[in-house]
C-alpha cells in the first residue's frame, strides 16, 4: 500500500492529537508512565501499548512527550540496545517482531539498569520462550481500541477541517457507513484528497459515484 497523505488526526503534530473515547485510557496511562521520575519510587516500570495499524500509537506518544516535556528514547534492536540509563524512558516499537531471546534480554537489562521501558505493537503476541511469556504477562497493557462511528466522524471532521476540505454532513455520514477501522478510514481520506486535488472543488455527490 502506498503511503497515505493523512497521518493520524492531521499533520501528526504533537499538539493536535485528538483524544477520543477509544484512546483516552491509553493516553492517560502512557502520560502517567512518562511522568514518573525515579525508577525506585515508581510501581510502573514497564508498559505495553497495543493498537491496530493507523490507530495513532506514535502520534499518541508524540503528544504525551509534548505534554510531559520529556522524551522517549527509541530503541534500535540492531544497535547496542543495552546502553540504558537509569530513570530514562525507552520505547521499542513493533516488539512482536523481535526474537524471543533478544526481547527477554532487553527487558532484563532495562530492569537491571533501572530504566523505564515501553513496548509497542499492533497486537499481543504469544512467544514460544516460557520465561519471556511469563515476563510479558506481568507487564501492564493498555490499548487503543477500534473506533466507534462517533469517533470516526470526529476524526474525519478534524482532519478535513485542517486540510480545508469542505464536505456536507450527510455526504460524510454516508461515506462512513461501511468504515469500521482506522486503516479503512485513511484509505477513504486518501481518496477524498485525490478527488479534491483533481477536481479543484469541494467534495460533492459526484465523489460517491466514483
Amino acid at each position: 500500500m502506498s503511503q497515505l497523505f493523512f497521518p493520524f488526526y492531521g499533520e501528526n503534530k504533537p499538539n493536535n492529537f485528538a483524544i477520543v473515547a477509544e484512546n483516552k485510557d491509553a493516553y492517560r496511562r502512557v502520560l502517567f508512565f512518562l511522568q514518573q521520575q525515579y525508577f525506585v519510587d515508581s510501581n510502573l516500570h514497564s508498559l505495553i501499548l497495543l493498537g491496530d495499524r493507523y490507530s495513532g500509537k506514535k502520534h499518541l506518544l508524540s503528544h504525551c512527550q509534548f505534554v510531559a516535556r520529556k522524551n522517549f528514547i527509541n530503541i534500535d534492536m540492531g544497535d547496542n540496545f543495552w546502553r540504558f540509563a537509569s530513570n530514562q524512558h525507552y520505547v521499542l516499537h513493533n516488539f512482536a517482531s523481535c526474537q524471543d531471546a533478544d526481547l527477554l534480554h532487553l527487558i532484563n537489562i532495562a530492569t537491571e539498569k533501572k530504566a523505564f521501558l515501553l513496548l509497542v505493537a499492533t497486537t499481543s503476541i504469544d512467544f514460544s520462550l516460557a520465561d519471556l511469556s511469563s515476563r510479558l504477562k506481568n507487564i501492564e497493557k493498555t490499548k487503543i481500541h477500534n473506533p466507534s462511528k462517533d469517533s470516526l466522524y470526529a476524526i474525519c471532521c478534524s482532519i478535513l477541517a485542517e486540510k480545508q476540505i469542505s464536505i456536507q454532513q450527510h455526504i460524510l455520514q454516508n461515506m462512513l457507513k461501511t468504515i469500521t477501522t482506522y486503516e479503512e478510514l485513511f484509505i477513504l481520506l486518501k481518496k477524498i484528497e485525490f478527488f479534491c486535488l483533481e477536481n479543484n472543488q469541494k467534495l460533492n455527490n459526484n465523489f460517491l459515484k466514483k
